[in-house]
């Protein structure tokens, strides 16, 4: 007889209306500033990307005949907004909503919703899009420019530039966004304002996060062999944690508490895999791969990390 059970992984008395509903709260500083920076475009791509993922899953659970929930579930519109927070201001609005059927039929709805996902629907749905269409990565805009234009949004070409050459500009402006990158990844403060707002509230443990950001600090300094103790070698350190879009991904994806274990010794292990992994990635690959692939791959991880935990703990129960 086979039990199945959905996310074995989660270890918390919260019920899933707080949780996400706090994730929401979490991420709206990022879609905000997004707002700002972009305009008209970036409302548009998050609110279609949202509701779309949480018309989809309606539809999809009825199908299923799964029975309504006594509560109205955000998760799937938090997984909208997180995915639209990761494309290029200059994608095509189809391919944005392209990759969020893609995401919630086949990384989600596919192993039963909300429970039942083996991975992180934002970062599957953003790996697959920059993969299918590479001139996505062609798809960068100025921000402040243009907020109230729409060019390229409502057509199949990709719009914008390469990402902007960041040598020339200040600190400031680099831990502000203040640059061609993507929707929501690059303002550092509104980043921290996120995780700082899930600590307090007790939706996230810090100890996935934490071992992610320091495993790519230091793994970033070996692999490039950066002197820290140098103006360069610091600013280095910095404009690649902030512009690479891993404060973001530590924030809103390493915390994810279905695909991610959430525990001690879990959280430590499955953080210093994720970043070690970015830092070779980002070594050979684009930043998109770098950044969701460690992800992906730490989602599968998890379940057979939580297997031997629970394993070990067993054991040790039985010999006392």
């Amino acid at each position: 007889m086979i039990l199945r059970s959905n996310a074995p992984y989660i270890h918390t008395d919260l019920n899933t209306p707080y949780i996400y509903t706090n994730m929401m709260a979490a991420v709206l500083p990022c879609a905000l500033y997004s707002v700002f920076c972009y305009g008209i475009r970036a409302a548009v791509t998050m609110a279609a990307c949202a509701m779309l993922s949480l018309v989809a899953a309606r539809i999809c659970d009825r199908l299923r005949g799964v029975a309504a929930a006594e509560y109205y579930d955000i998760s799937a519109m938090v997984s909208g907004i997180i995915y639209a927070l990761l494309l290029p201001p200059g994608t095509p609005l189809i391919i944005s909503i392209l990759g969020i059927l893609i995401g919630e039929l086949a990384f989600k709805q596919l192993f039963g919703g909300l429970g039942g996902n083996p991975v992180n629907m934002a970062a599957a749905s953003a790996l697959f899009i920059n993969l299918l269409f590479e001139d996505i990565e062609n798809g960068y805009i100025e921000p402040y420019k243009d907020r109230l234009g729409l060019d390229g949004l409502f057509t199949l070409h990709v719009s914008g530039d390469q990402p902007a050459v960041l040598d020339d500009l200040y600190i400031t402006e680099i831990l502000t966004g203040s640059y061609a990158g993507r929707f929501g990844t690059g303002c550092c403060l509104m980043i921290l304002i996120g995780i700082v707002y899930l600590v307090s509230k007790r939706i996230v443990r810090i100890e996935a996060p934490v071992a992610y950001l320091a495993t790519v600090l230091i793994g970033y300094c070996i692999l490039y062999k950066v002197d820290v103790l140098k103006s360069d070698g610091q600013r280095e350190l910095l404009v690649f944690m902030v512009t690479s879009g891993v404060l973001f991904a530590a924030a809103f994806m390493i915390t994810d508490y279905i695909c991610v274990s959430q525990g001690l010794s879990g959280g430590i292990i499955s953080g210093c895999f994720a970043g070690l992994m970015t830092v070779v990635l980002s070594r050979f690959t684009s930043n998109i791969v770098y950044l969701t692939v460690p992800v992906i791959m730490t989602n599968y991880l998890t379940y057979t990390l939580e297997f031997v935990i629970s394993s070990v703990r067993s054991r040790r129960k039985l010999r006392v």
